[in-house]
């Protein structure tokens, strides 16, 4: 057969190819249409098609696995607020327990109102006001509980350990993320970086991993004399990937920190920057505490100080999380 007839059957059966997945595709969005149409002309109330489109990509983004969603332009933007280490509410990190379909609060963040209140990692939120989180969506119980500066909002809440709920009424604030934390407060409200019970070790906490928490930890580190130091990631239910890298790359000299593989295979590998020194020597004794509530970037960071032998670990067995999410935006 001549090599041009080959050539125009290769290239219509190309066409054919692409015409068959674009039409695939058309059928299942004119099959969604459609469904949109049918309820909106049978449905007994009124649905806008706005909320129609919501629940879609909800539904599509959830029924992935338990971590992928669907984030609206206006739940961005609160989602954001905490990477950016600054919003409104009462400072509490939750998830929904996909066995419980309970809110768990993962962690207080430290001198917010709900921390003050005596809400503790692990506490179940049963209702926000007198709403019912059973089987509510993450994103609506962190609505509910945000709010003006002021205003009251009242939790039934109960504590880990205990069987009965009691209810708790918060006063909201502007809720500032301080990423690293000490052993204790000084009277000037800054932070203690030393155990009360011996001096000579180091106490660091990193509840977040957010914009500052790098800047943060260098400037907590920096030109301090550390004999030994205690990372403590417990409760620490993760954040931005580019940060627990940095945070990594302070402490190891060389090496790969984190391996990601996408779809099909491809690998993508973090290394740590060359340098002549870390921020403290690498003969200071380090170790890094976890509980069952330390996720995502924490695991990654505790997972690449243990294996670069620069780190023990103490404590729980970690969340499991083992993926990372991107944000993708839509046009």
């Amino acid at each position: 057969m001549p090599l041009r007839n080959l050539l125009t059957i290769f290239l219509a059966s190309v066409i054919s190819l692409a015409c068959y997945v674009k039409a695939d595709r058309n059928r299942y969005a004119s099959a969604l249409a459609q469904a949109m149409n049918m309820i909106d002309a049978h449905y007994l109330d009124e649905v806008s098609y706005r909320q129609l489109y919501e629940n879609a990509m909800r539904g599509m983004a959830e029924g992935l696995d338990q971590y992928s969603a669907y984030i609206s332009p206006t739940e961005k933007e609160r989602f954001l607020e905490g990477l950016e280490q600054e919003f409104g509410g009462i400072g509490i990190l939750v998830e929904m327990d996909r066995e419980t379909e309970r809110l768990m609060v993962m962690s207080p963040l430290v001198d917010t109102p709900a921390y003050r209140a005596g809400i503790k990692a692990g506490d179940v939120i049963l209702k926000v006001d007198d709403q019912d989180t059973t089987g509510m969506k993450l994103e609506d119980a962190v609505k509910l509980m945000r709010g003006k500066p002021g205003a009251l909002v009242r939790l039934t809440v109960r504590h880990l350990g205990e069987d009965e709920p009691v209810e708790v009424e918060i006063t909201r604030d502007i809720i500032p993320i301080e990423s690293v934390l000490g052993d204790r407060r000084g009277k000037d409200g800054t932070w203690d970086f030393v155990l009360d019970e011996n001096p000579r070790i180091t106490y660091v906490r990193l509840i977040t991993f957010g914009e500052h928490t790098v800047e943060e930890l260098m400037e907590t580190l920096k030109d301090r004399e550390v004999d030994a130091l205690v990372l403590d990631l417990r409760d620490n239910a993760g954040g931005l990937l580019t940060a627990a890298v940095d945070v990594c790359d302070l402490f190891i000299e060389n090496g790969v920190i984190v391996s990601t593989r996408e779809r099909g295979g491809k690998m993508h590998r973090a290394p740590a920057t060359a340098k002549s020194e870390t921020i403290i020597d690498c003969d200071v004794p380090m170790v890094v505490l976890t509980n069952r509530f330390s996720a995502s970037a924490s695991e990654i960071v505790a997972a690449c100080l243990q294996d670069h032998d620069r780190a023990k670990i103490i404590g729980q067995r970690t969340w499991g999380k083992g993926t990372v999410q991107n944000i993708i935006e839509m046009e």
